[in-house]
């Protein structure tokens, strides 16, 4: 029985078989000989073909219960949630276990269940479905079987908390547990002894999946795909217990959002490790890359991947203390590998000599040092623009290349200016040599080039936008975050070179500005707009 309480709506055994027999050829994790084996395994989405209810729920206005399962694509039954929860709170009394071996998380105290529905709406992070540990000692208790050593946890989940000492789960009497620390090693786990790894501006705020390997003197933990740091974490085993959301005596509570924990009573080969990563990555990323659906781009620089066949890196980044320069690809998600970048640059700053072009071989560099972009603060971390990561320009250019496109051509670009808006000359990108072509702020105004300026009806703001810009003579218009078009007449000039953050030849201006994504089509692609910008937005959350 997974629900406790009154009025309890438990799925039959028939309902539960309809259920899964919606989902014909269905294969979750645990169903991939990679997955398999799990001792226990927690989500918000179906992990085993054979699984029916994802967790069971309590409303706050009755305390009525009732079993959630999943939709007919193996997602959590959002409707019923909302239909369910509509007009109050509800709360997660049990997470089941999907590994088939009962060791359910349940919680009977109301006051102590983590949140699943408020203010209207279903708990999410990145898009997904969560279960919300925040803001209170909140908490879910299993049992387990006791493991010694090597065993392997595999999670997806958020710390919200700036502040320290929290747990995302422990298990036994703390013989094996997750922990945000101190300030010297913001992040540790420990089987006895405290392995540290200082990956602050990872921690915090992010989505992360995580990879811990408890193996004595070689325990492991990952990030997002990406080893943080090999070491000793002692040799306990993990005891008979398992607690999400606090310590063994239910303090240092933890504060962030819990998508997904399956612990393996062993330590995974490496190719079943890496496979559980991306399986994990390629579920819960917002990430769905724009050029596998919209291809045949000119140029395009961003720091996600955009085509799923692109082996290349996002960046190469120099750090300015000893000027070492290291390629950084992209994480499980299919983003930015932050926790690379961090390790590359740790205490310095970091800046981008490339910018990789990820539909051909259009790179962006810059070999000049004072004026390669920066990625990286030595102290705050990764530079980020609505929570993503970006690229600051300020007096900064990549690129001069050569390009010759003629009109018409299509821009998109991501990003944010944050420089003069009453009096600045500042080019995001273009084209100059016998004549200009550009996208610009000016005189509180947007402008097009081509060469003609010609403004924008749009006035110049500081705020994140999704921009498409066509350049098509008399047709030519700009749509920010998917609005209606302010049309220009710029003129018909070609593209005959290209940079980021100047036109062409031209020396970089000083006003600042973030780059996230810049596309450069060689056709109209106005008719595929709708569809690049809600891909663009679905990723970025920028409206």
């Amino acid at each position: 029985m997974l629900g406790l309480g009154a009025g309890i709506n438990k799925l039959s055994a028939a309902e539960a078989a309809a259920i899964a027999g919606r989902l014909p050829g269905f294969t979750g994790l645990l169903d991939e000989t990679f997955g398999a084996t799990a001792e226990a395994a927690y989500s918000v989405r179906q992990l085993s073909a054979s699984q029916s209810v994802a967790m069971t729920i309590r409303r706050d206005s009755d305390n009525a219960e009732t079993d959630i399962g999943f939709d007919s694509n193996g997602n959590l039954d959002e409707a019923a949630i909302e239909t369910f929860c509509t007009g109050t709170v509800c709360k997660v009394s049990s997470w089941a276990d999907q590994s088939g071996n009962g060791n359910d998380a349940t919680q009977s105290t109301a006051t102590a269940q983590p949140t699943i529905y408020t203010s209207g709406a279903l708990v999410k992070d990145n898009g997904r479905a969560a279960i919300d540990f925040s803001a209170g000692a909140f908490y879910l208790d299993a049992t387990i079987s006791n493991q010694t050593q090597p065993f392997s946890f595999y999670n997806v989940f958020q710390w919200n908390a700036t502040t320290y000492a929290h747990r995302f789960f422990t298990t036994g009497n703390d013989n094996f547990t997750r922990v945000r620390g101190f300030s010297t090693n913001p992040n540790y786990i420990s089987a006895g002894t405290s392995l540290g790894f200082n990956q602050d501006n990872w921690a915090t705020a992010q989505q992360v999946q995580e990879t811990l390997i408890a193996d004595g003197g070689n325990s492991i933990a990952r990030g997002s795909g990406t080893q943080i740091i090999q070491g000793n974490a002692g040799s306990n085993s993990t005891g008979t217990t398992l607690k999400i959301g606090a310590r063994a005596n239910n303090s240092q509570d933890f504060d962030g959002y819990a998508q997904e924990l399956v612990y393996y009573p062993a330590n995974k080969s490496t190719g079943d490790r890496t496979s559980i990563e991306e399986n994990q990555g390629d579920y819960f990323t917002q990430n769905t890359p724009l050029l596998d659906t919209y291809s045949g781009a000119a140029a395009a620089y961003s720091l996600r991947k955009l085509r799923s066949d692109y082996s290349g890196n996002a960046v190469k980044v120099r750090r300015a203390s000893d000027n070492v320069e290291a390629d950084i690809g992209f994480n499980v998600f299919k983003e930015l590998d932050t926790v690379a970048l961090a390790a590359h640059c740790g205490s310095s700053d970091g800046f981008v000599s490339v910018w990789y072009d990820q539909s051909s071989s259009n790179n962006a560099t810059q070999t000049t040092a004072s004026i390669q972009p920066k990625v990286y603060d030595g102290t705050t971390g990764v530079v980020t623009e609505n929570g993503k990561p970006a690229v600051e320009f300020n007096g900064d250019k990549l690129g001069e290349f050569s390009l010759a496109l003629s009109q018409p051509y299509s821009f998109n670009y991501v990003g944010r200016y944050a420089g003069n808006t009453s009096s600045a000359f500042a080019p995001f990108f273009g084209s100059r040599s016998t004549t200009f072509v550009s996208f610009l702020v000016r005189s509180n105004n947007w402008m097009q080039q081509s060469p003609t300026l010609a403004t924008n009806s749009t006035t110049v703001d500081t705020n994140q936008h999704n921009w498409f810009m066509l350049y098509d003579g008399a047709s030519s218009f700009v749509g920010v975050d998917g609005g209606t078009a302010a049309t220009s007449n710029p003129g018909t000039s070609a593209i005959e070179n290209f940079a980021i953050g100047a036109r062409g030849t031209d020396s970089a201006t000083t006003e600042l500005r973030y780059f996230q994504e810049l596309i450069l089509w060689g056709s109209d692609q106005s008719s595929n707009r709708t569809g690049i910008e809600d891909n663009i937005n679905t990723f970025y959350n920028i409206y």
